[in-house]
């Protein structure tokens, strides 16, 4: 997005020098796979750290139970912090990624006080289900899910809002490989064809944004009124065309997933109406899209 917007203000001579800019964005985004990776262990390690000053307490309280070492026990969470080295590649990186002590605290607490958290230090008979589950939990439903952390990546990576999805992808595989082989790194590496995968359909729907406009503007020109052509901005109009190009083109993504990244990346960084305006306009143009052939079959049930 942010490639074709400066290349819309002609930021950038052509479309080789946006591509250009364009990959060295991505290749950004790994130092925040680092961070996250990074903040994730955090979290775990301060589990230690709320056990030692449970049992410097003197006086004993039912709620002193959910202080453990089991999240730090975890098979996974010991693969992250033993075998992965994070910290040494962000060095490496030169990456300059801190997180406030206090927001580690507070993230732990809210895990501390959650139901999952409480059935998982209660299960006596834990396997790898459970061990994944739980820091698939802490990542997506406490960690990635609060607010100061949100902002604090927000204020770290410019990116962090439109490359969030990708991230998580990146943190869930990594959490699975490291589930099924605890004792060996188990980083996305650079080199990796996850992360060839990718950059291909990065390139590929940045290409069909640049020269597949006119198509697609064809779809939004025929469901908008006159007057309303005339104030779409050149953001939504970015937006719009990426999201019927994932419609027509990438058939593995589900369209659900696509109307909604696009409604949520338009309330981010687009104006208060946006999100109803290109709502609607995708539902119409879906229409079209189906009724051609154009579209998977996927959407066709949501329609219906």
């Amino acid at each position: 997005m942010n490639a074709l917007y400066a290349l819309e203000q002609k930021a950038f001579k052509d479309v080789e020098q946006a591509e250009s800019y364009l990959f060295d964005d991505i290749s950004k985004v790994y130092n925040v796979y680092l961070s996250l990776l990074y903040s994730l262990t955090e979290v775990i390690n301060y589990s230690v750290e709320d056990l030692e000053i449970t049992k410097s307490k003197y006086i004993f309280k039912e709620e002193h139970k959910l202080s453990s070492d089991q999240l730090f026990e975890n098979r996974i969470s010991k693969c992250l912090i033993e075998h992965c080295g994070i910290e040494d590649l962000l060095k490496k990186a030169k990456v300059k990624f801190s997180i406030d002590e206090k927001l580690i605290k507070s993230i732990f607490i809210d895990l501390k006080n959650s139901e999952p958290y409480q059935n998982y230090l209660l299960n006596t008979d834990k396997g790898k289900k459970d061990d994944l589950y739980i820091l698939e939990y802490l990542f997506l439903d406490i960690l990635i899910s609060n607010e100061n952390f949100h902002q604090h990546m927000e204020d770290n990576w410019l990116s962090w809002e439109e490359d969030q999805g990708f991230l998580v992808k990146l943190i869930l595989k990594t959490l699975e490989r490291a589930a099924n082989k605890p004792n060996k790194p188990q980083l996305i590496s650079k080199t990796s064809k996850f992360w060839d995968e990718e950059k291909d359909f990065v390139k590929n729907l940045f290409q069909k944004g640049v020269y597949d406009k006119s198509i697609f503007q064809k779809y939004i020109i025929k469901h908008t009124k006159n007057w309303e052509i005339d104030r779409i901005t050149t953001l939504d109009s970015i937006l719009l065309n990426m999201a019927i190009a994932e419609l027509m083109y990438f058939d593995k993504i589900p369209a659900r997933v696509t109307l909604d990244e696009y409604i949520e990346i338009s309330k981010e960084y687009s104006t208060p109406k946006s999100k109803e305006f290109i709502n609607g306009l995708l539902d119409r143009i879906m229409k079209d899209l189906v009724k051609e052939g154009l579209i998977n079959r996927e959407v066709k049930q949501i329609l219906r």
